[in-house]
């Protein structure tokens, strides 16, 4: 394999190695986002039913 076809080799596995990481980036800020919501719903879940039990008392 010549120099170039080195070079070449190189920053195609650089460029592929930069999409990787973006894309994982990304996965994880959605993954952290839709966490962030589900845990936002189950609290206002559970304030409402602790207001619930309140009211009963």
């Amino acid at each position: 394999i010549s120099a170039k076809h080195v070079e070449q080799i190189q920053t195609i596995q650089d460029e592929q190695a930069v999409r990787e990481k973006t894309l994982l980036e990304e996965v994880e800020s959605q993954f952290c986002t839709k966490a962030a919501e589900r845990e936002a719903c189950l609290i206002a879940e559970a304030e409402e039913r602790f207001m619930k039990l309140t009211e009963i008392e």
